[in-house]
């Protein structure tokens, strides 16, 4: 009996999803087509929606736009500052080293404008403060780590691969739909056109023509 109870609840809720969904698409389904139709991504939809139907549910638009047959735009937004991306090579570089948080040096060196606009990016997130705060303490030992060994550096294939590994770990998706931080390879390299070019700026050792794998 127990089992069967179960069930009805699951249908039930089952059916409540279903017609929210529908009506979902009822009210707002054409706007979100025209939108992806223009070009739009499906969160910039989501927002155009949301300034214009304030009464609207975002995460029922998201879970329903995410699952609908509409074809957005699947660019990825300009959301991160160069500052925001050299943190996540920093962060991810820490992570890989194992190396512990240092938050004091994070709190002594790192730069205050990058560390309020990391903690805005990642608030929009699943990041809890105790998160926030050992991330900026992974950054600030790898940056130490990596003024104290200028020769270690990373490539492109291996920050994806931890890149891929860690954010679905942690759960830091972004809530709006948007590209979780650390940004993707393709975003460091939007910034700086070539790997190299991001790890020189930083005072990184640059990986060889041949492609160095591992460090």
């Amino acid at each position: 009996m127990a089992a069967e109870s179960r069930k009805r609840r699951l249908e039930k809720r089952e059916a409540e999803i279903k017609a929210a969904c529908q009506s979902f698409m009822e009210s707002y389904g054409t706007a979100a087509r025209t939108a992806a139709a223009t070009g739009s991504t499906r969160p910039e939809t989501i927002l155009r929606l949301a300034i214009l139907f304030p009464e609207m549910d975002k995460d029922l638009a998201e879970s329903t736009l995410r699952d609908s047959s509409i074809r957005f735009d699947t660019r990825a937004p300009d959301i991160f500052s160069k500052a925001v991306v050299e943190a996540g090579l920093y962060y991810l570089v820490g992570a890989e080293l194992g190396l512990a948080p240092d938050p004091h040096f994070a709190a002594a060196n790192l730069d205050l404008d990058m560390m309020t606009e990391l903690v805005a990016v990642l608030q929009q997130g699943t990041a809890t403060e105790e998160d926030i705060a050992t991330i900026l303490g992974i950054i600030g030992a790898a940056k130490r780590h990596i003024a104290e060994h200028p020769e270690t550096t990373i490539t492109g294939s291996r920050y994806d691969e931890l890149r891929d590994e860690l954010v679905p770990a942690l759960g830091w998706e972004s809530r709006q739909g948007a590209s979780p931080w650390p940004p993707t390879r393709q975003t460091v390299m939007g910034k700086y056109t070539y790997w190299n070019a991001a790890l020189e700026s930083m005072g990184w050792q640059r990986i060889s023509a041949a492609g160095r794998q591992g460090w």
